[in-house]
């Protein structure tokens, strides 16, 4: 017996192929967004232990020089936080604006 096609199986078979090739690119964002996360947590882990060592140099014998250079780290850290947020913020908006 001869094996039946549908008429509409050749658009079923590129509409396969663009599920297939949306799944891949979701996937691949969503490694990128997972990287994206560990630089946050890594950089929010070097705030705390910037904040924790200022914490013990105030409460410590004064050191100015040093509380004042921790000072610095943890504003850097901060700021590279709300850099990082701010990238990934652009990026997941780059993504929606080019989706048809």
């Amino acid at each position: 017996m001869a094996k039946f096609i549908f008429k509409m199986e050749s658009i079923l078979s590129v509409k396969e192929k663009l599920e297939e090739q949306a799944k891949a690119e979701y996937s691949i964002e969503m490694m990128k967004l997972r990287q994206e996360e560990e630089k946050l947590d890594k950089l929010k882990l070097r705030r705390d232990m910037y904040q924790s060592k200022l914490y013990d140099a105030v409460t410590d014998k004064l050191n100015i020089l040093e509380i004042k250079i921790l000072e610095d780290s943890v504003e850097n850290i901060k700021y590279n936080i709300k850099l990082q947020i701010s990238r990934e913020l652009l990026r997941r908006l780059e993504k929606n604006l080019t989706m048809p």
